[in-house]
């Protein structure tokens, strides 16, 4: 059981790293001009695979993969990252 537990807590840790990969990722894309691939999610799915982000599972994203995994972060941890990137507006907010 207790193994269970800790690969549970991996998983969550990993996966929690690899959204504020993605927060940073979108933000960049906005510096850069790149606004229709960062607000457009299928695209953006596409751009994140082709970058060679992947999921916990070390699989591709997948458009429904992606918004659950979005949509089950911890609202929390959200709110925290983002504001500890305070140097300017997160345009990125309005996506998640």
């Amino acid at each position: 059981m207790a193994a269970r537990s800790e690969y549970m807590a991996s998983k969550k840790a990993k996966t929690e790293e690899i959204i504020k990969e993605i927060i940073v990722f979108r933000q960049i894309l906005y510096k850069m001009g790149c606004d229709d691939e960062a607000n457009n999610e299928k695209v953006f799915v596409d751009v994140l695979n082709d970058f060679g982000f992947r999921s916990s599972y070390d699989k591709p994203f997948t458009y429904m993969g992606y918004r659950q995994m979005m949509e089950r972060a911890d609202q929390t941890m959200l709110r925290d990252f983002v504001l500890s990137l305070q140097h300017e507006p997160l345009a990125v907010l309005s996506n998640f």
